[in-house]
């Protein structure tokens, strides 16, 4: 699934800065399995500063697309990116913490990734939030909050957080569930800007 959410992430990228044709061609060409032109065209608008770009590289050390598979170079990569604001390489980077790829295993880092991106509407990034409330991993076992980001992922667009949801409705009361609903609802009213959404 992991490698499924991050060639998507791969996919979706563009910029309107003066190298979005660099990026857009190392898309294309990444897309055609050309990775050689991909790796060559990301690292040209990486090298100026494209979080895309910097993202996209860091997604290909990860696979070992046209370059050997190195984990550390994918997590400096996507570090640059996320330092930016670059929701999927914070995604990403969560996600290299979480698993203890290319950087020691760390789930306050993880967690801290995972939210940066959540408040920016990255689907996946809301799921793995949820995950982490629900098994108290790197929070305390919060069984309201991980219906809440549930929600949240569910609201855009994950498929696997309608499972995750469903199977945590049970363990909490109607009141519980409506609580999770209405600060599901107060986050997005409030661009991730409120307690509980932080």
């Amino acid at each position: 699934m992991c490698r499924v959410i991050l060639m998507m992430l791969l996919v979706a990228v563009g910029t309107t800065v003066s190298w979005s044709g660099e990026v857009e061609d190392g898309v294309a060409a990444h897309e055609r399995k050309d990775y050689k032109t991909a790796l060559n065209m990301f690292r040209s608008a990486a090298q100026k500063g494209n979080a895309d770009a910097q993202n996209n590289l860091g997604v290909m050390y990860s696979h070992g697309n046209g370059v050997p598979q190195d984990y550390a170079a994918s997590a400096k990569w996507h570090r640059l990116a996320a330092q930016q604001g670059n929701a999927n390489a914070q995604y990403n980077l969560g996600m290299m913490y979480n698993m203890g790829q290319g950087v020691p295993q760390n789930e306050a880092e993880a967690l801290k990734w995972f939210r940066l991106a959540a408040q920016q509407g990255v689907a996946s990034a809301q799921f793995s939030l949820g995950l982490m409330y629900a098994r108290g991993r790197g929070v305390p076992l919060d069984r309201v909050s991980a219906y809440m980001w549930f929600i949240l992922a569910v609201d855009s667009g994950s498929v696997d957080a309608i499972k995750a949801r469903d199977t945590a409705a049970p363990f909490l009361s109607l009141i519980q569930r409506g609580v999770a609903r209405v600060g599901a609802d107060n986050c997005k009213a409030n661009n991730f800007k409120v307690k509980g959404c932080d």
